[in-house]
């Protein structure tokens, strides 16, 4: 079974979520601005891979991502009570 959580607000775009994530999270101090940091790089990342074909990205680009995504989403977890095995 998954957890989900809602603040009751929605976002249309990917930038509209880091937008609500500062808002919600950052600027009230229940995320560490490190975190958001890494949601916003590995974003661009990834819309670089999509969009950029000159962007290059070797083995440790890409396990360095994976690794910075794993700790964001444990931390997302923390934040709204999911901390278990889903």
């Amino acid at each position: 079974m998954r957890a989900s959580a809602s603040i009751g607000r929605t976002a249309r775009t990917h930038d509209g979520v880091r937008a609500l994530i500062n808002e919600h999270f950052v600027k009230p101090g229940a995320l560490d601005a490190r975190n958001a940091r890494v949601f916003r790089q590995t974003a661009a990342d990834r819309n670089d891979a999509d969009y950029d074909a000159a962007a290059t990205f070797d083995a440790e680009d890409s396990r360095q991502d994976i690794e910075q995504a794993e700790a964001f989403v444990a931390e997302a977890k923390r934040l709204v009570g999911g901390g278990g095995k889903s």
